[in-house]
C-alpha cells in the first residue's frame, strides 16, 4: 500500500509582519507598526517641546504686557486658537506612546533584539507614557483652569500660577523628547546592523 509523499510546508513569510504590527483602541481600530510609532513620538514629542518652551519662555509672561480690558478678549481668542494647534498633536502623541509601548516587547523580540535591550526599551517606553500622561494630567487639572480663570478677567496672580505650573509641562515633554528619539536611534542602528531584520520588518506603514 502506497502512502502519499508528505507535502512540504512552506512558512508563512507574512506572519512576522503581522506580528509587528501594533494596535491601539477596542478592534484594532488604529494600528501602527514600531518603526511609524516611534517616528511619530519622536515628530510630535519634540514639536511640543518646542512650543511649549516658547510658551513659557516667551508667551506666557507676554500676557501682563496685555492691557486689562482688552485681556479678557485676548484670552479668549488665545485659548480657541491654540486648542486647534495642540490638540492634534497631543493627541499623536499619545496615541503613538501608547502603540510603542503596547507593542514593544513583541515587536522587538522578533525583530532580533537581546532581552536585555528589550528590557532596557521596554522601561523607556513606561517612561515616555508617564511623562506623557503627566502632561495630560497637568493640563486638565492645573492649565485649564487658570486659563479658566483668566477668561473672566486679567489677574496677575493667576498668570504667575500658570507660569510656575506649566514647568512641569515643560520639563516633562523635554524629557519625552529625549527618550523618543533614544528609542528610536536604538531602533533604526538594530534594524541597520541585521539585513535579516530588514529583509524581516520591511518599509514602515504609512500612518
Amino acid at each position: 500500500m502506497s502512502h502519499p509523499e508528505p507535502r512540504s510546508i512552506e512558512p508563512a513569510s507574512d506572519a512576522v509582519p503581522v506580528l509587528l504590527q501594533g494596535q491601539s483602541g477596542r478592534g484594532g481600530g488604529i494600528a501602527l507598526d514600531e518603526t511609524a510609532a516611534l517616528w511619530a513620538a519622536v515628530a510630535s514629542s519634540w514639536m511640543m517641546t518646542g512650543l511649549i518652551w516658547f510658551v513659557q519662555v516667551v508667551h506666557y509672561p507676554l500676557y501682563t504686557r496685555v492691557g486689562v480690558a482688552e485681556f479678557p478678549r485676548y484670552h479668549a481668542d488665545h485659548a480657541r486658537l491654540t486648542t486647534w494647534v495642540v490638540a492634534p498633536v497631543m493627541l499623536v502623541e499619545l496615541i503613538a506612546a501608547v502603540v510603542r509601548r503596547t507593542s514593544l516587547t513583541a515587536t522587538w523580540t522578533v525583530a532580533g533584539f537581546d532581552a536585555t535591550t528589550v528590557r532596557q526599551a521596554r522601561r523607556a517606553a513606561d517612561l515616555g507614557l508617564a511623562l506623557v500622561l503627566v502632561n495630560w494630567f497637568s493640563t486638565a487639572l492645573v492649565q485649564v483652569p487658570l486659563h479658566g480663570c483668566l477668561d473672566a478677567e486679567f489677574d496677575a496672580e493667576t498668570i504667575a500660577a500658570l507660569v510656575g505650573s506649566n514647568w512641569v509641562r515643560t520639563v516633562a515633554w523635554s524629557l519625552h523628547a529625549v527618550v523618543s528619539l533614544a528609542l528610536v536611534i536604538v531602533w533604526s542602528r538594530g534594524v541597520q546592523d541585521s539585513p535579516a531584520r530588514r529583509n524581516t520588518l520591511g518599509p514602515p506603514s504609512s500612518v
